[in-house]
């Protein structure tokens, strides 16, 4: 393991510390501005750009403001680590890793991911509904404005993802530890990360408070506590962002993981806009399903299966997980 290397990883690890800290300090800042904009947008005559974002931000809470801060301080602190770390001349002189390959058949990949995991889960839906853990409600009365709405806010949020995460970060771990290692270190980085999207049930007393932003990380840390959330939750999490992991790695690219997590999140979207969850009482119940197909033990057994597909639909490599041959 090249020392270069290891203070790479070390530097990810810095560079995601430092987002959610700056992305929590400004996030007060930007509630402010937004709600500001907001009230200036609702009496006076602006233009139409202005208007639309002023109507997002009266009807956003804090916690969307905090999301938006946290995402755009991944964007501002990218450049100055991206200087840090010497990304091009490393990617010049690498000997070591896997780097990303260019494929024509990437469309190909991409499609396949999409279908797999959407098909899969979307039945998984609807398993879930003939058991009584879901009801249905009917199709939603719009779904094409529901596609058209959340369509480019999907693609462009899985494509930044997959980008950060499984070529830039696994990319760095992959040239200091073997495969298997890397590919467990950035599902860890990429459930964190995850965990950071606040429940829509996580409310803070006052959002223009001092330090408000530091407050809902709290509060969203103390929720580990919670074997349901530990469990049901955060290892969903964990195992998507392994098999994620695992599909950059198989096919040297990032067209299988984008596909995959953008059949994933499609399948959640159209289910959640066509059901509504059962209150559960038994914590059995609640693990075993959570209020979407992200949460619980039965999504978590999706994810798996997810994986063997992807290993039974890519082709093999000579070099294993364990980095022999």
């Amino acid at each position: 393991m090249r020392g270069g290397a290891v203070r790479d990883v070390l530097k990810v690890w810095i560079y995601a510390a430092a987002v959610v800290a700056a992305g929590a300090w400004v996030s007060p800042v930007l509630y402010d501005a937004g709600k500001a904009l907001g009230e200036i947008t609702s009496v006076k005559r602006t233009n139409g750009f202005l208007e639309w974002m002023g109507r997002i931000c009266e009807g956003a809470d804090f916690r969307m403001f905090f999301l938006v801060s946290v995402i755009g301080m991944a964007l501002v602190l990218f450049i100055p680590f991206a200087e840090w770390l010497s990304m091009k001349r490393e990617a010049r002189g690498r000997e070591t890793g896997q780097p990303l390959q260019a494929k024509r058949g990437g469309v190909l990949e991409w499609g396949t991911g999409l279908l797999l995991a959407a098909g899969l889960f979307l039945l998984m839906g609807y398993g879930l509904v003939a058991t009584g853990s879901f009801v249905w409600e009917g199709p939603p009365k719009e779904p094409l404005r529901l596609l058209q709405g959340a369509l480019p806010w999907l693609v462009a949020g899985v494509v930044l993802q997959e980008w950060l995460f499984r070529g830039v970060a696994l990319g760095i771990f992959l040239r200091a530890m073997k495969p298997i290692a890397a590919i467990s270190m950035a599902a860890v980085l990429f459930t964190v990360v995850a965990f950071l999207s606040p429940p829509a049930d996580l409310r803070i007393a006052d959002p223009d408070a001092s330090g408000v932003g530091f407050e809902l990380l709290g509060l969203m840390a103390r929720r580990l506590a919670d074997p349901a959330v530990l469990l049901g939750n955060v290892l969903p999490l964990l195992a998507a962002g392994w098999v994620l992991g695992y599909a950059r790695w198989r096919t040297a690219s990032l067209w299988l993981p984008v596909g995959l997590q953008m059949g994933w999140i499609l399948a959640n979207v159209l289910f959640q806009a066509a059901t509504r969850p059962v209150p559960r009482v038994d914590p059995l119940a609640r693990l075993m399903a959570g209020d979407s197909l992200m949460h619980g033990f039965i999504p978590l057994a999706g994810v798996l299966v997810v994986g063997a597909l992807v290993y039974f639909v890519t082709d093999p490599k000579e070099e294993t997980l364990d980095g022999g041959a």
